[in-house]
This record gives C-alpha cells, structure tokens and sequence, in this order.
C-alpha cells in the first residue's frame, strides 16, 4: 500500500471540508476535518516530522485547557461567600463617603442621640457602629476606656489617630460587625443607628449579644429606625429592619429602662426618619 505524502493529508482536509460544506452539515465537517487530521499526523509520525504545536498542545492539556483562560468564580469549593458580600454594600459606601467629607471639612460634633449617651456612660464601654467615634472619644476624655468597632477605613484611622495624639484610652476595630465577636463584657454597651442595617433576625441576635455581654447592673443604650421612616437612601435593598414602634422597648423586657424616646427628624427629599432609643439597666445578679 502505497504511503500518504503530509501534502496529500492535506489536500485530502480541503476536499472532505469543501464537501461538508456543500451538505450543508457540521456533523461532516467535524467528523471529515477530524479523519483528515488522523491521516495528516499518521503521515507527519511517519515521516518523523514534529508539530510546532506539540508541546503548547501538551502544556494545555496539562493546565486543564487548550489556551481557554477560565472567568474566576466568585463561589468555588472550599471558598463560599455569602450573598452579603457578593451584592454591593450600599450602606458601607454610603457613610464611607459621608465620613471621608466630614474628615475633611473636620465636621465632629456629637449627635443629639450620642449627646443623650453621654450622661448614662458607666465603665468600660463598647461602641459598636461607632462611626467616627465623636462618642468613643468624648467618652475617653471622661475617663472611661473605650472599644469602637466599625466597618468604615476612614472613621477607624480618625479614631485611632486623635485617640494617639491625645492619649485617650481608646481602640478602634475595623471590622464586619455582622461577623464581629463581642468576647468579653462591658459596663456599657452602646449601639446607635446600627441594628437597622441588618435583616430582622440578625439584628435582634446582635440585640441579644449586646444584652448578654453588658455586665450585671450595667447598661445598654440602643438606638434604631422603624416604622414610618420614609428615607431608605442608605439602605442596601432587602437588607435592612425597620423596627415596630414598640419593639425595641420590649426586647428590654425584664431591665429598668431608664429612658425611652421616639423621635422624627426631615431628611433629604421631603423624606424622614422615625427613631426610637433605649437607654436600660440590666438586672444585677442574686446573691
């Protein structure tokens, strides 16, 4: 039998691809196309002629594809995140770029709920959501020592730096405070405009650690939007609570609430805000 010339292999792909063609059918191009090819490199073997590709063909297979750079997941085995960080976090950037403005304009007052804070500080004090930390420092200034956490670059650095500067007992944590493990008591425990970001159940479960972790005979004070709040610019969509009028309240069931207050203020676009606060004592243990 006489032997196939390589040119001949390839005269042979040309006329069984025209042919295909003509039938109109990529079945027969496939299956033509992959016939010449077998005769092309049983040609090329025999005549002991190397294919340039050889060794690309054979890294690529080694690597798992043959030049196709896969798209990286976001979910692989072994690596699952949570929708929470997969969607964009709309509230995060919304007072990132709040805080960065007001660093720079050195705007630092303290706000009507963290003015009412003040007067109920005990002891060492937990801020979670603390913000730029008007009320971490002012509390330092007060004696009290000081943990602030919050998921903000900006507001942690301004916080650590004036702390620095002026020797306040203060340590500011950035951090998820979804995540965010309270490991130890405190004497006061303040949480102002934090609980709403979250969905309901994880919002009261952080109310609940919050409860746990504030020391017998100790407080908390306790701050978020609810109902009738018409303002939900800052809000990641589907996840946030709006708390019932009531509710915050009656989560202190069993502690000497101290003081409880419902206030509205204007926000942009004829819009407002509904909060309610509670400031509470927790029960001392029996002796």
């Amino acid at each position: 039998m006489a032997r196939t010339q390589p040119s001949a292999a390839l005269a042979w792909m040309l006329v069984l691809r025209v042919t295909a063609l003509r039938r109109g059918t990529k079945r027969c191009i496939h299956n033509g196309i992959g016939l010449a090819k077998n005769c092309l490199f049983s040609a090329m073997k025999f005549y002991g002629i190397t294919s340039p590709c050889s060794r690309f063909a054979k890294r690529s297979r080694l690597m798992g594809g043959v030049g196709r750079r896969r798209k990286p997941s976001l979910i692989s085995k072994g690596h699952e995140v949570s929708m929470r960080e997969v969607i964009q976090k709309k509230s995060i950037e919304f007072f990132e770029t709040q805080f960065q403005r007001q660093v720079q304009d050195q705007e630092y007052a303290l706000n009507p709920f963290e003015t009412l804070a003040l007067d109920y500080l005990k002891g060492s004090v937990l801020d979670l959501g603390s913000g730029l930390g008007n009320l971490s420092l002012e509390a330092a200034r007060r004696g009290h020592s000081v943990v602030s956490v919050d998921a903000s670059p900006t507001a942690v650095a301004r916080i650590n730096t004036d702390a620095h500067r002026d020797g306040l007992p203060v340590q500011a944590i950035q951090a998820d405070i979804g995540r965010w493990i309270i490991d130890r008591s405190y004497d006061t425990i303040v949480a102002i405009g934090l609980l709403m970001f979250f969905r309901r159940e994880p919002a009261l479960k952080l109310l609940r650690a919050i409860q746990q972790h504030v020391s017998p005979g100790e407080r908390a004070i306790v701050n978020v939007l609810i109902e009738g709040t018409t303002y939900m610019g800052m809000f990641d969509p589907g996840n946030y609570y709006l708390f019932r009028r009531s509710e915050l309240e009656e989560q202190f069931s069993g502690w000497v609430i101290l003081s409880s207050r419902y206030q509205t203020f204007a926000a942009p676009g004829q819009t407002r805000k509904e909060f309610s606060t509670v400031i509470a004592e927790k029960a001392k243990q029996e002796s």
